[in-house]
């Protein structure tokens, strides 16, 4: 078809002339020929463009299935980090709570521990008054006695007898079995 293209005879306004179903012949064969060239440098670019928007299409999509994803992330992330202070602060509790704890636990040790040595005395005592209830009644006969006969006479003289009277209270429990206190101690 090029030869006939490439022709200077064979052009539209010299046909008319000649023939005016050729020249309308010739006109449409110019404007196929022409419709073929332009046809096969737009066609490449037509499929390069619907290549092209179908990409786009599938990394728009892509774009937004990450975006989708990124929203979840984030709100996983966000979600992590409200636990993350809750535990924080039940941490803090628990430590707090622990170190109350340690403090009353180490106050009751000092507490038994004082306690404890306290015991000894208190059962020595305890040991002490069970004996003096025991030299109750003794005692209280030997106070009265001893206030009745020697209460009018001078403490230098009152002395001196309760050490006899202390060394003969012996004979005092064994005649009547009564027990009284034979140290010459004050109770």
């Amino acid at each position: 078809m090029q030869p006939f293209i490439n022709d200077n005879e064979l052009i539209p306004e010299k046909l008319k002339g000649v023939s005016s179903a050729a020249s309308a012949l010739c006109t449409w064969i110019r404007a196929v020929e022409s419709y073929a060239r332009v046809y096969r440098i737009v066609q490449p670019k037509k499929e390069r463009y619907k290549k092209a928007i179908y990409e786009l299409n599938e990394k728009q999509n892509l774009l937004e299935q990450s975006k989708n994803e990124l929203k979840n992330l984030q709100i996983k992330i966000e979600n992590l980090r409200l636990d993350y202070e809750l535990k924080i602060k039940e941490k803090n509790t628990l430590q707090k709570n622990a170190d109350e704890t340690a403090m009353f636990l180490d106050r009751a040790t000092k507490l038994l521990d004082g306690v404890a040595e306290k015991r000894t005395i208190w059962d020595r005592i305890s040991n002490e008054l069970k004996e003096n209830l025991k030299n109750l009644l003794g005692n209280s006969l030997l106070a009265c006695a001893f206030l009745s006969y020697m209460g009018p006479f001078l403490s230098d003289y009152r002395d001196e007898i309760v050490h006899k009277v202390n060394l003969k209270a012996i004979i005092f429990d064994d005649i009547l079995k009564i027990s009284c206190n034979r140290s010459g101690k004050k109770n």
